[in-house]
């Protein structure tokens, strides 16, 4: 995995499901990301149940928006 990117959804349902049935060296040497990665992954599906990415980084990304859906919306009527 390069250095600094999120997991894709697809990756994290593999860890998971190879997490049944091996150990986390076994799943580093067959995906390649790092250990810490895999134990956090484990430790947020047992705490939360979900193995997705958190979307609200995603969303605040890049500049705020001069209109919100709500002026809009309000303009328009």
């Amino acid at each position: 995995m390069v250095r600094g990117q999120p997991l894709s959804d697809d990756l994290r349902k593999v860890i998971l499901n190879m997490a049944r049935h091996l150990d986390v060296p076994a799943i580093r040497h067959y995906t390649g990301c790092a250990t810490s990665s895999i134990y956090m992954l484990l430790a947020n599906y047992r705490r939360l149940g979900s193995a997705a990415r958190a979307r609200k980084a995603r969303e605040r990304r890049g500049r705020r928006r001069v209109l919100v859906s709500e002026d809009i919306r309000v303009s328009i009527q």
